[in-house]
């Protein structure tokens, strides 16, 4: 029953709120004229102008969409924890030989 109510209370209000679009009033002239309290329709027209913005006539709510896996494998990442605690993170392949020479540098120790 509550859910009748409030779906005859929207289709009111949208009635309402295009009435005053087409009347060419202001809100309050509208509203004063028929007893209605002027944040009802304030509040209404905001709704209908979200929707309208949101949804373009004749666009659905929903359009399809294709996932297409990536053909690019991601970039192997090594994770190398310093005796400082600092973490190095290296993206890409890379050779032992190089790899020592890094860690190396960055311990302070000669090669």
């Amino acid at each position: 029953m509550a859910a009748r109510k409030s779906h005859g209370k929207r289709a009111t209000w949208r009635e309402l709120a295009g009435q005053w679009k087409r009347s060419g009033q202001n809100v309050a002239a509208f509203c004063r004229q028929r007893g209605l309290n002027p944040s009802g329709l304030y509040a209404w027209r905001r709704r209908t102008e979200l929707t309208a913005k949101a949804t373009p006539s004749g666009s659905a709510d929903f359009v399809p969409v294709t996932i297409v896996p990536s053909t690019v494998a991601p970039a192997p990442v090594l994770e190398i924890e310093l005796s400082n605690g600092r973490l190095l993170r290296l993206c890409g392949e890379w050779t032992p030989a190089r790899l020592a020479a890094i860690a190396n540098a960055l311990e302070g120790v000669a090669c």
